[in-house]
C-alpha cells in the first residue's frame, strides 16, 4: 500500500496507540481491594468517592477548558484555516524555558480532522528534527504525528498541526502535552545549527466534532468512475471522501508539460457558495484492495452556510461537478 501526494497540503496518518477505554479502566482500577470494617465504611466511601473524582477529572477534563478569542497574527491564522474560527480556539498560557529559548502556547484548535497549536517562540524557532519526531500525547499517552506549520521569523510566532486527537477525546476534551527536545532557531538568513533542550507544554482542549452530510450521487470521468463514500464538515474543515476506479496512482500523479514545473492532469476545485475556489486545499490518495484508489480531501471552511460546488477535472477527459449542501 502507497501513499502520494495529489495536492501540496495534508497527508493523515494514523498512529498506532494503545486502546483508551482499557486504559481508563486499569487505572480506575489499579488501587488495591482492601477488606472494609463496618465501622468506617463512611469514611472509607468519601475517600473512594474523592479519588474516583480525581481521576475522572484527569481523564475527562471538560469541565477545565475555556474559549477565547487569541492574539495571534491574522496571516498565520489564515495559512492554517483558523480565521473563521477564532472564538473555537481554545486561550491557553502554557510557558516552557530552556538553552535561553522560551515556548509559550498561546491556543489550541481541536477537530475530528486536526489539532493544531499556537505557539510563541522567543527567540523565533521551529520545532527541530535532531532532536526526535514532535509528538503531541493525550491523557490516555497516545501520541500524534506531527505535519509541520507556519512561522513568522519577526515575532516567533508559529502554528503547529497535528493529527486529529482519538476517541474519546471529542466527548471528554483532552489534555494535551508537547515535549521538545530539540530547536532550529530562524532569523531573515535562514534557518540555524538546532539548539537542544528540553521544553514542556500542556492545555487542556475541547474538541469540535464533525457533523455528517449526505454524499452526491457517482460520477463518471472518461474511464474512470468515481464514488463517493463520505461528506463531513467542522467549524474549521471540509472533508469528502471518495474513491476512483480507472486511473491508477501514476495517472492521478500524471503532470503535463507547461514549461515550468508542470501542471497536475488531475483537479480537484472545492468552491464556495460565493464563486469563490477554496484555498488551502489538499488531498491524498491512497490505493485499496481492488481496483480502487482512496481519495482523502480537505479543505479550510471559510465561508458559511451554503451549496459548495466540488469540480473534478481530468486533463483530455473533461471535468463533473457536484453540489455539497451544508446547512
Amino acid at each position: 500500500m502507497t501513499t502520494e501526494f495529489l495536492e501540496e497540503r495534508l497527508q493523515s496518518l494514523a498512529a498506532a496507540a494503545p486502546d483508551a477505554g482499557r486504559i481508563t479502566v486499569r487505572v480506575l482500577a489499579a488501587a488495591p481491594q482492601r477488606r472494609r470494617p463496618v465501622w468506617p465504611r463512611l469514611s472509607l466511601s468519601v475517600v473512594a468517592t474523592v479519588v474516583l473524582i480525581a481521576l475522572v477529572l484527569y481523564f475527562v477534563p471538560a469541565a477545565g477548558t475555556a474559549f477565547a478569542k487569541v492574539p495571534f497574527a491574522s496571516e498565520l491564522l489564515q495559512s492554517a484555516g483558523l480565521a473563521a474560527v477564532g472564538d473555537r480556539i481554545t486561550s491557553v498560557n502554557s510557558e516552557s524555558s530552556s538553552s535561553g529559548y522560551t515556548l509559550k502556547l498561546v491556543g489550541v484548535y481541536a477537530d475530528a480532522t486536526r489539532t493544531v497549536l499556537l505557539v510563541r517562540s522567543n527567540p523565533p524557532s521551529f520545532p527541530g528534527l535532531r532532536g526526535g519526531p514532535t509528538v503531541l500525547t493525550d491523557q490516555f499517552g497516545r501520541g500524534y504525528q506531527y505535519h509541520g506549520g507556519s512561522a513568522d521569523i519577526r515575532d516567533g510566532e508559529e502554528t503547529m498541526e497535528f493529527d486529529a486527537l482519538a476517541w474519546p477525546d471529542a466527548f471528554t476534551a483532552a489534555r494535551v502535552t508537547l515535549h521538545l527536545t530539540s530547536l532550529a532557531p530562524l532569523s531573515l538568513s535562514g534557518t540555524l545549527p538546532e539548539v537542544q533542550g528540553d521544553w514542556t507544554l500542556r492545555a487542556t482542549v475541547s474538541v469540535d466534532e464533525a457533523r455528517s452530510l449526505e454524499a452526491p450521487a457517482p460520477a463518471t470521468l472518461g474511464s474512470a468512475d468515481f464514488e463517493f463514500t463520505s461528506v463531513a464538515v467542522t467549524p474549521a474543515t471540509i472533508v469528502v471522501d471518495m474513491r476512483e476506479r480507472g486511473l491508477s496512482m501514476d495517472d492521478l500523479n500524471r503532470r503535463i508539460a507547461d514549461g515550468g514545473k508542470g501542471r497536475p492532469a488531475l483537479t480537484i476545485e472545492l468552491i464556495d457558495p460565493h464563486g469563490a475556489v477554496i484555498q488551502g486545499m489538499g488531498a491524498t490518495a491512497e490505493e485499496s484492495n481492488g481496483d480502487w484508489v482512496e481519495i482523502h480531501l480537505l479543505v479550510f471552511r471559510e465561508a458559511g452556510p451554503g451549496d459548495y460546488t466540488l469540480r473534478v477535472s481530468y486533463e483530455g477527459a473533461g471535468s463533473f461537478e457536484r453540489v455539497i449542501r451544508i446547512p
